[in-house]
């Protein structure tokens, strides 16, 4: 995803113009049909894949990603994200890690 359609994605959330998702935007967010939740979960985590389709995120792709959005993180700092929600201690997050992590 681009950063203009990240965007896009705010906008469409954002009911009161100021190009922010506040809690209310965020609560009629997570409030949305189960089928639209589980798209727009796999389409997060898609962003976030070392490789499209290839079903995993690892340090390396998750700190490519944040920085392309604005948040630079060190391998380091990546490494620790992953382990919080690294059921399996594979040292990457697949499609049921990361929906339980969303959840």
């Amino acid at each position: 995803m681009s950063h203009e359609e990240a965007q896009g994605a705010i906008d469409d959330g954002d009911t009161d113009g100021d190009k922010l998702i506040d809690f209310g935007d965020f609560v009629r967010l997570m409030s949305r049909d189960k089928n639209e939740e589980d798209e727009d979960i796999k389409a997060a985590f898609g962003m976030f894949e070392l490789e499209k389709g290839s079903g995993r995120i690892t340090p390396k792709s998750l700190q490519r990603e944040l920085s392309r959005l604005g948040d630079v993180k060190s391998r380091e700092e990546c490494e620790d994200m992953i382990r919080v929600f690294d059921t399996d201690g594979n040292g990457e997050i697949d499609f049921h890690e990361f929906h339980q992590m969303m959840a």
